[in-house]
């Protein structure tokens, strides 16, 4: 159409020329071919703004003069619907365009104190994370993302295995490995304790079927008839500790021997006899002074013995610097506490090196594992003192030649006394115990 009106311009009028009719017609033509679309806007127009209440009927089918009318007046209708549907939507858009700049306002207010909140934090974090750079190592340089980053991965590499930090504290460095020394103690600890434990149970078993295969020592007190007295002579500088002790094949020739004829193999013909000492032969040990020590400890000396043995031990490192070395720390704790003649403590002594040459583990066994008591309520002895008996006593007492049963002492340690204590001795050496 621009382009017909370009082509084919319309005539010019003088202002005076009254306007052509059939141009008026026209445009009402035209208004009422256009009356169905209007109408058609109108309705999307009230939908839109919810305006349901005016809806415009369609005109009958008339005739044609009537349906102009009709169609003017649909024309008017519609015109003030769509100003009405206008009024209300410029309203409506205001109100939205109101609720919107508050919904801005808020979510600016709010957006502003989310900044605030998260300054904030940051510089909480970052005044904690100042205050542990000391300890974690972190540089204070670092951006705050970073150094969490750092922290959180330090003890981590791409394996997830932990890893050195580079800037580790002396006192951290000093605690760590101090915490490794700790574990390797305590793992070689256990191990030796395992080890230590396992072998003193081996060699302890050992040594019970040594125990049991020896023969019993009731036999050293009951079979054996020989006797060891002492003269009643005062020709030996008129002193008891100085009297010379002799054995005898029984008692009924040691009552009967006479000293003044020097002859005590075949006895003497006055009859003034000795007093027995002990029974058994005579030793190193057969002498008052060591007889009277052994009457007056009757009930400390098996304690006194088996502290100065463990001592012995301990100070040759449980034998590693050698058995002589036990028995010099032995030697000098016995003659302290006890004060036997040089003699008599060297078969005390060889006794003890026999003991724990033979008795070792069954004496730890039975002291520090089963806390084994000195006498049992069956009349058993300890363990240890039982091995000990069974394979060092008869060497000691050759040696020695008595002991505490031997002289009919009652000591610490229970016995049978019908079967193992002396009753043929004169002198009252547990008189002299009390």
């Amino acid at each position: 159409k621009k382009a017909a009106k370009k082509d084919n311009p319309p005539p010019s009028r003088s202002p005076a020329s009254p306007k052509p009719k059939g141009r008026k017609r026209s445009r009402k033509a035209a208004s009422d071919g256009g009356g169905d679309r209007k109408q058609k806007i109108s309705k999307k127009v009230r939908k839109t703004n919810g305006d349901e209440a005016l809806p415009v009927a369609s005109p009958p089918p008339s005739s044609p003069p009537k349906q102009a009318a009709a169609t003017t007046t649909a024309m008017v209708s519609t015109s003030k619907a769509a100003s009405i549907g206008t009024v209300k939507m410029k309203a409506a858009n205001n109100k939205v365009s109101d609720s919107n700049v508050q919904r801005q306002s808020i979510s600016s207010a709010a957006a502003a104190f989310r900044a605030r909140a998260s300054k904030a934090a940051q510089d909480a974090v970052s005044a904690i994370s100042n205050t542990r750079n000391t300890s974690t190592g972190i540089p204070a340089s670092l951006p705050r993302k970073a150094a969490v980053k750092k922290g959180a991965n330090s003890g981590k590499t791409k394996n997830n295995t932990p890893a050195k930090s580079a800037n580790v504290s002396p006192y951290n460095k000093k605690r760590e490995l101090l915490l490794k020394l700790v574990k390797i103690w305590a793992i070689a600890s256990l191990l030796t304790s395992t080890a230590l434990i396992s072998l003193i149970y081996i060699g302890a078993s050992h040594e019970h079927a040594a125990i049991e295969s020896a023969s019993s020592t009731q036999e050293l007190y009951t079979r054996n008839t020989r006797v060891c007295g002492r003269e009643r002579s005062t020709r030996s500088a008129g002193s008891s500790h100085h009297a010379r002790f002799m054995t005898f094949a029984s008692e009924k020739r040691a009552r009967s021997y006479d000293y003044d004829a020097d002859d005590h193999e075949g006895g003497g013909s006055t009859g003034r006899g000795v007093e027995i000492a002990h029974c058994g032969n005579c030793g190193e040990c057969s002498n008052m002074d060591d007889m009277t020590i052994l009457a007056r400890t009757t009930q400390t000396l098996t304690d006194i013995a088996r502290g100065c043995s463990v001592r012995g031990f301990v100070a040759s490192f449980f034998l590693v610097k050698g058995i002589e070395v036990y028995r010099n720390v032995s030697e000098q704790c016995m003659h302290e506490k006890v004060g036997f003649t040089q003699p008599c403590l060297e078969c005390w002594l060889d006794d003890m090196v026999c003991g724990i040459q033979r008795c070792m583990f069954t004496c730890i066994k039975s002291e520090y594992i089963d806390w084994d008591p000195k006498n049992h309520h069956d009349g058993r002895i300890n363990r240890c003192y039982e091995c000990d008996e069974k394979l060092c006593g008869p060497e000691f007492l050759k040696c020695s030649g008595t002991n505490r049963r031997r002289q009919g002492i009652r000591s610490d340690l229970a016995r049978n006394d019908e079967m193992e204590l002396c009753t043929s001795v004169d002198i009252d050496w547990n008189g002299m115990a009390a």
